[in-house]
């Protein structure tokens, strides 16, 4: 604890003190300040560094045990029943739908078709058996 000029008034306080005794200025002490903006540059390049390293580590690609880069797969997407429902044939599909066990609320909320017309057509496909 050694005592420096204030950075305000210059009278002499501690390196420690938080405000200034005479005229009342908060960190009176510009060693304080600077040890509190040093302590926050290496958080922040801490942080920086991290998330730089993160980053690196993330999009790396694979490597197999002989050093050779292991293809990623393509991410290959199946249309969506409602737009496969779209087709001509989709009331061949809703009977599969509801043959397969699904209830009527369940096909008519994958497909997008109203309950009404998912009825008609169990209804119609009933009235074929």
């Amino acid at each position: 604890m050694a005592l420096v000029p204030c950075r305000e008034c210059g009278k002499e306080v501690s390196d420690e003190a938080k405000t200034c005794p005479y005229c009342g200025i908060r960190t009176p002490s510009k060693a304080r300040r600077k040890r509190k903006f040093i302590i926050t540059a290496v958080i922040i390049l801490v942080i920086v560094g991290l998330s730089a390293w993160g980053y690196h580590k993330v999009n790396q690609p694979v490597v197999a045990a002989d050093g050779t880069p292991v293809p990623t797969p393509k991410i290959q997407k199946t249309l969506p029943v409602k737009e496969q429902i779209v087709q001509k044939d989709y009331k061949e599909k809703i009977k599969e739908m509801l043959d397969s066990g699904q209830s009527v609320h369940e096909v008519s909320k994958r497909t997008g078709i109203r309950m009404d017309e998912v009825r008609k057509i169990k209804k119609e496909s009933e009235a074929k058996k």
